[in-house]
């Protein structure tokens, strides 16, 4: 991850509508990631790009897998990175969808 856009770009193109995704605990991953994008200012279009790849941990060939949603979900509303948390869910009816969401996707 610390080589930047570059290396994980590498990543999604390796897991990019491969079946190992389907098993592959990405959780480490992930976690790195969204560390990573936390960090980054969120004037900066690396931390968009950044974001850009995440899709492909969450599909496999046009199936959304929830046990990866929900987990990309978790990490990134549970960070400290409030642009991240406000541009995705704001104020009581955020809450709510967030909520709701999550409920959704455990099932």
């Amino acid at each position: 991850m610390n080589l930047g856009v570059h290396a994980i770009e590498l990543i999604a193109a390796i897991f990019d509508d491969n079946e190992c995704i389907l098993n592959f605990n990405i959780y480490p991953l992930v976690k790195k990631l969204a560390a990573t994008i936390c960090q980054i200012d969120p004037e900066s279009p690396k931390k968009a790009i950044l974001m850009s790849f995440l899709f492909v941990f969450m599909q496999y060939k046009g199936t959304f897998l929830k046990d990866k949603q929900y987990l990309l979900l978790t990490e990134f509303t549970q960070s400290d990175d409030t642009v991240i948390n406000n541009v995705l869910f704001k104020g009581d009816k955020g809450r709510d969808s967030l909520m709701l969401y999550m409920a959704e996707m455990k099932y």
